[in-house]
């Protein structure tokens, strides 16, 4: 789902990122956002400051690099204009399918850390009456948007 999440907003008809972007949604993914997640690094690649005007991705040899100042630039910018499309209110379709997918994560979030309370729980030998604290409950669907 991620790998689909990242490729939506780097292609999206919004154009929230450059045409770079565009051809490079397979290289960020696997080497970059991987690697940050699962290796706390890059992987096979590297990520260095080349300033705003080199490309996001620079390959030295064989190796790729991330240009962090140009992919922070162009991240920020993205950011300022998904916040202007959803303020415009044109785009309703796309801040329906935000909630949705933070509903969803909000599901998610309870179910896992409904799992880890029983574990530690059982654990720990204490006794728990299984009600959740009211600020961990999901949120109800937003209607008003």
């Amino acid at each position: 789902m991620t790998k689909n999440n990242l490729k939506s907003i780097l292609i999206s008809d919004l154009e929230l990122f450059p045409e770079p972007y565009r051809n490079a949604t397979d290289e960020l993914f696997t080497l970059f956002r991987h690697g940050v997640m699962h290796q706390f690094f890059s992987k096979a690649s590297g990520m260095d400051k080349y300033g705003l005007t080199s490309p996001v991705i620079i390959s030295s040899g064989h190796i790729p690099t991330l240009n962090i100042d140009k992919f922070t630039e162009d991240f920020m910018n993205a950011v300022r204009m998904l916040n202007e499309h959803i303020a415009s209110g044109k785009h309703n379709d796309l801040v329906e399918q935000i909630n949705n997918r933070l509903d969803i994560l909000a599901i998610e979030d309870m179910d896992d850390l409904e799992k880890i309370n029983k574990k530690r729980v059982s654990n720990q030998g204490i006794k728990s009456d299984g009600r959740k604290p009211p600020h961990l409950m999901p949120a109800e669907p937003r209607s008003d948007i």
